[in-house]
């Protein structure tokens, strides 16, 4: 099931950072949709969607940071800064597709931005469990065919996040 079906898929060449608007309104599917799988707390159904290139020198700049929901104010700028130190994590690791590969629950590091398109990393925070963030970022990732699915299903193997298997409708 298409999460917005006015949203055409990427073509190769296409520049991300032109689709910035499409890619706002299929993450806020994905996040109403995953909070809903889950059966998330009204309080907690929001938080900040970051997309940064890989490319160039700008490591911390977001083409976008947004905030997606509702977030509690309390949580606002933890949760903007969740994003960045995944995304930064994630370019540490150029063989990783998500950041779930190099986490560390001790010293806050959790799995919730994962690389799309080439070279691109989005990333989200702000559901609990966490494993929900990475589930709404492959559910965008999956619903704009950015990641193939090969590669989607092999990662999902790997990190046994069912969440993502049940919202994207990919089977092992």
């Amino acid at each position: 099931m298409a999460l917005v079906t006015a949203v055409r898929k990427f073509v190769p060449g296409e520049l991300l950072s032109n689709r910035l608007l499409d890619i706002i309104a299929v993450v806020e599917s994905a996040v109403r949709r995953t909070s809903s799988a889950l059966g998330n707390d009204p309080e907690r159904n929001g938080g900040y969607f970051r997309t940064t290139c890989t490319t160039n020198n700008l490591d911390s700049r977001p083409l976008l940071l947004k905030p997606i929901g509702f977030i509690p104010l309390h949580f606002e700028s933890h949760l903007a800064i969740f994003t960045l130190q995944e995304t930064l994590r994630l370019r540490e690791h150029p063989e990783h597709f998500s950041s779930f590969e190099s986490r560390d629950r001790e010293q806050d590091g959790y799995g919730c931005a994962i690389k799309v398109w080439r070279s691109y990393i989005f990333a989200f925070s702000g559901l609990l469990p966490d494993h929900a963030n990475e589930a709404a970022m492959i559910l965008v990732a999956h619903e704009l065919d950015l990641v193939p699915s090969w590669q989607m299903r092999q990662f999902l193997q790997e990190s046994k996040n069912e969440l993502a298997l049940q919202l994207t409708g990919l089977e092992l």
